[in-house]
């Protein structure tokens, strides 16, 4: 909006107006404006007059962070007064805008819509829809969080019309928050102060004090505001009949089984598996996939059938598996089905899917809302009809139009209901940890609010699932304890953050603990409190095991509790690398190497090398390399690898020896190797093949691939 030139002790706001300079002169000692002066060619700089701060309503402007915010009076965009104080009770975030300055432009859309008013926006400046998304993690559509966009100057630098406000929010597309409103200042709003400070962000708690404020800043320190708008947002926001206290029946039955809790080590015989889960993922896509369109009438059941090869070649892909190879098959399959004008919902669900895979997104949109029409006309199951929204969600997400973006929050929230609705099932056990996973994991990674919105849906529905309903509402508890914990050391934490994050964290461990005792076969449950079992002290290393013990005994090889007990082992947490390394051994004695499990060791190992000032002293502590020769000499001998799994294998064995400075034995193993080597192995292990070969000499660089190409003259 304006351009500064700073002298001596004042800074003039400079804004072009014909043939002279209207200008403004900040005077740093009263932190105020003087009154807009002409400059031309040759007229000295004014002396600059102290400036009394506006009376802008029921407050002084600008009030300071903690103070309550000044009641404003403004009109909306059908001309009405409004008061801002009417909006108190729910966090504001408030913007401060000019409509002929190229940050509000930005922060407003510009770069993706266009600027307003033949404006040219600031460039590379992100909107505040994905400034929310990417630091705040925040949906913009979020109605914990109450947006307001105040806009004291309209493109003439006068008081903002109804007309002008109408024009601005249809140009940006801000009516498509319900949790937004455009306001506009009034007369009395016409002030130098308020003038310099567009853009600006304010973040206004429930209680209508000021606790953060942003001022021309840079993105940086917006992205830090957002952050707190987060914590601001979510904490005070839950519904009572959202908590839950730890059921004394389990309470106690945790009790008993913790006294008896021998020291045990990890179950070399296990055979609840990864693996053994994964035999039954074929028939749960197949019920999402093929059998609801096999169940419809005028299905295509020959042996020919696109439509049905379509179906079932997805069922292989979803939800992030496959090669390029098959995703280009199912391609072909759909578009004959689809273009040859198919108008089966699932169908075009599958075939919206596959161009979402191949980043054909334009197309993938316009298939999937030909899919979220049909599906309600039809008899398709809520497990299947859940999928277009969500599919069209996603993409309209990753779209460059700013309009689709704010659109995909009505979808996203479709999504996150059916996604409760068709969580009353019934399922297998197996058949739940997939649809919890598809939650937590994969599907709605897209959807920031995801947890509230599916709360929310849950406990208002009552028909999901006990086991699933108590991993949701767990995982929005964990969430919002963090949320208002905030992710710096506990120094820093206030005395608010610690009670907010103690009363979720022990909700979150209610509903776990009823996870848990519902179905201990299966080890999300006791994997979730394991985790919680990091952060609540006391006798956390204990509980921890316990709860690890209580997770691998459901599946040996559950990654998830392997990460917990090495995070809840470092120094930072209470443990030592000693501990850190003493676990990543007894990792590694199971000698299962047809697991995960033994190769915990490598990840212990690069955990504690993280933490040094060169990870490769971890890698030559005493006795590590002699663990990292047992671990692959073992993994070598397994007989279930093939022969790439092999070339990997002893590739990254190569690297592991270069890190232990185990140089000798790192140039045999690549000798042998030949042109074998496996670089993006190397890579998984964050060792540069450039510089290993520089300590090698004796090793010849692998020869690039042939290129095959033809050069066209």
């Amino acid at each position: 909006m304006a351009s500064l030139i700073r002298v001596g002790i004042v800074t003039l706001v400079a804004v072009g107006v014909g043939l002279g300079i209207l200008g403004y002169v900040f005077v740093a000692e009263t932190g105020a404006f003087s009154d807009p002066v002409t400059l031309g060619p040759g007229k000295p700089l004014p002396k600059p007059k102290p400036v009394d701060p506006p009376e802008v309503g029921a407050g002084i402007w600008p009030p300071s962070e903690g103070e309550r915010y000044p009641d404003f009076t403004l009109i909306d965009t059908r001309g009405n007064e409004v008061q801002l104080a009417s909006f108190s009770g729910q966090p504001l975030l408030i913007e401060y805008v000019g409509m002929p300055c190229p940050g509000s432009q930005g922060l407003a859309g510009g770069s993706l819509c266009g600027g307003f008013g033949g404006m040219q926006p600031q460039p590379r400046l992100a909107s505040i829809d994905t400034l929310l998304r990417r630091y705040g993690k925040i949906e913009p559509t979020d109605e914990r969080l109450q947006l307001v966009s105040i806009i004291f100057y309209d493109m003439k630098m006068k008081p903002p019309t109804a007309e002008s406000l109408q024009a601005w929010e249809k140009h940006f597309g801000l009516d498509k928050f319900d949790n937004m409103i455009v306001l506009g200042g009034r007369k009395e709003h016409q002030h130098p102060t308020i003038r310099g400070m567009t853009p600006g962000f304010h973040l206004v708690d429930r209680e209508f004090n000021l606790r953060a404020i942003v001022t021309n800043g840079s993105e940086t320190k917006i992205c830090d505001l957002l952050r707190e708008a987060k914590r601001v947002a979510y904490i005070e926001a839950t519904p009572e009949d959202w908590f839950r206290t730890p059921n004394p029946k389990v309470v106690g039955k945790v009790a008993e089984a913790f006294r008896d809790h021998p020291s045990r080590p990890l179950p070399k015989e296990s055979r609840r598996l990864k693996r053994e889960l994964d035999r039954h993922y074929p028939a749960y896509v197949a019920r999402l996939m093929v059998d609801p369109y096999l169940q419809q009438d005028d299905a295509d059941k020959s042996k020919d059938s696109d439509e049905l090869a379509l179906l079932q070649q997805v069922a292989q892909l979803y939800p992030k598996q496959g090669t390029s190879e098959q995703v280009e098959l199912a391609f072909e399959h759909g578009r004959r089905a689809v273009e040859s004008g198919g108008r089966d919902p699932l169908v075009l669900t599958a075939y919206g899917y596959v161009l979402w895979r191949k980043k054909v997104y334009h197309r993938a949109e316009e298939v999937l809302r030909d899919a979220a029409e049909l599906f309600p006309k039809s008899d398709y199951p809520i497990l299947t009809r859940r999928l277009a929204p969500l599919f069209l969600g996603k993409v309209l997400v990753g779209t460059n139009d700013l309009f689709k973006q704010r659109e995909a929050g009505k979808w996203n929230r479709q999504a996150c209901h059916e996604y409760v609705e068709a969580a009353k099932g019934p399922f297998t056990p197996e058949e739940k940890r997939f649809y919890g996973y598809e939650r937590e994991n994969i599907l709605y990674d897209h959807i920031p609010d995801r947890n509230y919105l599916i709360a929310k849906a849950i406990v208002a529905d009552g028909r999901a699932d006990p086991w699933i309903r108590d991993l949701v509402l767990g995982a929005y508890h964990q969430e919002i304890a963090w949320a208002a914990r905030g992710s710096g050391y506990a120094r820093t934490v206030t005395d608010e953050g610690w009670r907010y994050f103690g009363l979720h964290q022990e909700a979150s461990r209610a509903y776990y603990l009823d996870a848990w005792d519902r179905h201990p076969e299966l080890p999300e449950g006791a994997r979730q409190l394991a985790r919680l079992s990091i952060s609540r002290g006391g006798v956390a290393d204990e509980t921890m095991r316990f709860w690890f013990d209580e997770t691998v005994a459901a599946q040996f090889d559950y990654y998830p509790a392997y990460e917990h007990m090495r995070w809840g082992k470092r120094p930072r947490w209470g443990g030592t690398h000693h501990e850190m390394i003493a676990f990543g051994v007894e990792c590694l004695n199971t000698h299962r190497f047809d697991t995960y499990v033994p190769f915990c060791f490598y990840d212990v190992i690069n955990d504690i090398g993280g933490e040094l000032s060169e990870r490769s002293d971890a890698f030559r502590m005493p006795g590590i390399y002699e663990n990292f020769r047992d671990l692959y000499e073992g993994a070598l001998a397994e007989p279930s690898f093939d022969v790439q799994q092999r070339f990997n294998l002893k590739t990254k064995y190569a690297g592991i020896c270069w890190l232990c400075g185990e140089y000798d034995e790192a140039a045999r193993l690549l000798l042998e190797l030949g042109p074998n080597i496996s670089t993006k192995s190397l890579e998984e292990i964050k060792v540069p093949l450039v510089k290993m070969l520089a300590d090698l000499p004796e090793v010849a660089p692998p020869k690039p691939a042939k290129d095959e190409r033809v050069a066209i003259p």
